[in-house]
């Protein structure tokens, strides 16, 4: 049992965008400063979400009029839902460490959405 649970977590780590270049350079030039690192996870998530945003335009370009709405209703239940859970990281103390924690939940939860959406753009999208 335990195989079959490792095997779908490295399948999803390897379908998995790599951080960008300018995130990177982002987190070595905050010196590991908490708000700077916040500042930059801000950033990445913002870039994640536009990627997102462009997906979503592929997606709906590809499927009939009739199902582009189906593609409207999951970016809006996606967006409530990583909004919801990512929140949640933001405990009553306030501290910066929250927010770094916050942060990396967007970023992931950015990432793997628009993961997700490419595997929609390959089943839709493609030439037959």
């Amino acid at each position: 049992m335990r195989n079959v649970l490792i095997l779908p977590a490295i399948l999803t780590l390897s379908l998995s965008a790599k951080p960008s270049p300018s995130y990177d350079a982002c987190i070595k030039a905050s010196g590991g400063a908490t708000m700077d690192v916040v500042m930059c996870m801000g950033k990445e998530e913002d870039r994640l979400r536009a990627l997102i945003g462009k997906r979503v335009a592929k997606l709906r370009s590809c499927l009939p009029a009739s199902r582009r709405g189906e593609v409207d209703a999951l970016y809006r239940a996606w967006d409530e839902y990583a909004q919801s859970k990512c929140g949640l990281f933001i405990g009553d103390s306030g501290g910066t460490g929250d927010k770094e924690d916050a942060g990396e939940c967007g970023i992931d939860a950015a990432d793997d959405f628009a993961d997700e959406l490419k595997e929609f753009i390959e089943i839709y999208c493609v030439k037959k």
